[in-house]
């Protein structure tokens, strides 16, 4: 489904092995590279949600997408007064996002 050593599969791989068959040189490489990448790689683009987690994810997050983009938007701009803020944590709270932090946080579980 992800492909071989690509982000997904490669965290269920045993590293030695992969590194087993590999040049010395590139180990070198891979090393640099994890060393520059790893850190600022969201470990959420590769999560293999189950359907349940999906379901929640499908049923919450355009709605909440769309309410805290336009929200922080407003807060940086100044439209909304940065006062407003524990509302605006309340209302994304409404609108699922405890729900969908569950499901990142089953599908995380599972792989890490």
């Amino acid at each position: 489904m992800y492909g071989f050593q690509l982000y997904g599969s490669f965290c269920r791989l045993d590293p030695l092995a992969a590194e087993a068959v590999q040049s010395e040189t590139t180990l070198e490489s891979e090393s640099i590279l994890r060393e520059h990448t790893l850190p600022y790689y969201p470990v959420t683009l590769w999560l293999d949600f189950n359907e349940e987690e999906q379901s929640v994810i499908d049923m919450y997050k355009t709605g909440l997408l769309t309410y805290t983009d336009e929200m922080m938007l407003k807060f940086i701009l100044g439209q909304e007064p940065i006062s407003n803020f524990d509302t605006f944590v309340e209302t994304a709270k409404e609108m699922g996002v405890q729900e969908v932090l569950g499901a990142y946080e089953s599908a995380y579980n599972r792989v890490k």
